[in-house]
């Protein structure tokens, strides 16, 4: 059952070109009314194929403020691509928050899977090209269903969050396929721990084990990221593709961002109060898109 949410920009076509859309969808699953925003690009045709690109909140938050803070929309407009970003369930915790534990046909890895369905039957995506990125929490879902959906989900990228212990236990249970991945996590993360605790690894044992996973040679680089603008902040790219890299062409990069906090680094806002400063020096939504747009799924 799908209909139309309020407050739509209409779309103009002509010729099978959709000229700037951005809706909110609904979509009945598992007996619950969801929510999720899709942008179509700057002239999208039905006739060609797009990559597809699904952006997940931290807790607190809601697909209307990723979508805003992310700046993926205008990305999407000059590079061609399919943005959505859904909401949580309204009825599960305080309705901010993901549920990725119990049976996938009725938490949000089973959510996602649907959304992805639905988005495919409404527009034209290209099924070899669909990747995942999420904020904090919205990493958890992001871990979630590239565990689940690894065949089909072609890169991932996560910001300020680190992998749960208990979810790479189920997660490694799998027959895992090699991804493209991207961590950024900055170093004065209040939230989320850039060490890690008990409950999570560290952002640096993060990667590896998802290179691990890929089949990355043990040797990497680091880069330091040139200090054009002096804001506090620097960044480390931590790069696990080497001489012979990982298994099917993947890459697996940290960034780094020392003195950053639980924020998205490229934002426009320079401080985020008990979270921690904003690092401008590396606009994570681009460098995102620039890797993951270069891979594919089988």
């Amino acid at each position: 059952m799908l209909r139309f949410g309020i407050g739509i920009l209409a779309a103009t076509v002509i010729s099978g070109v959709v000229h700037a859309e951005t809706v909110t969808r609904h979509l009945i699953f598992a007996g619950v009314d969801r929510t999720y925003i899709v942008h179509t690009p700057t002239d999208y045709n039905v006739a060609n194929q797009y990559p597809l690109l699904l952006s997940f909140h931290g807790h607190y938050g809601t697909g209307a403020k990723e979508e805003s803070k992310t700046g993926f929309d205008s990305i999407a407009d000059s590079q061609g691509f399919i943005t959505a970003y859904p909401d949580s369930n309204p009825n599960y915790g305080d309705g901010t928050e993901w549920q990725i534990t119990g049976a996938v046909a009725s938490n949000d890895i089973g959510f996602v899977g649907a959304m992805v369905k639905d988005i495919k039957g409404a527009y034209s995506v290209d099924p070899t090209r669909e990747y995942a990125t999420g904020f904090s929490e919205g990493g958890d879902l992001v871990w979630g269903v590239v565990c689940t959906y690894s065949n089909k989900i072609a890169g991932f990228a996560t910001v300020a969050n680190d992998l749960l212990r208990h979810l790479w236990k189920v997660c490694k249970s799998q027959s895992l396929s090699p991804i493209t991945a991207l961590f950024f996590h900055g170093t004065a993360d209040p939230i989320s721990p850039y060490n890690g605790d008990r409950r999570s690894y560290s952002a640096m044992d993060t990667a590896t084990t998802w290179a691990t996973s890929n089949g990355c040679k043990r040797t990497k680089t680091t880069t330091k990221i040139p200090d054009l603008l002096s804001d506090g902040s620097s960044v480390v790219d931590t790069d696990y593709t080497f001489a012979k890299g990982c298994d099917a062409g993947d890459t697996v990069d940290l960034y780094a961002i020392t003195n950053g906090g639980h924020t998205w680094p490229g934002t426009s806002t320079t401080s985020a109060s008990i979270l921690g400063p904003v690092s401008l020096k590396v606009l994570a939504s681009q460098i995102i898109w620039d890797t993951l747009s270069q891979h594919s799924s089988p």
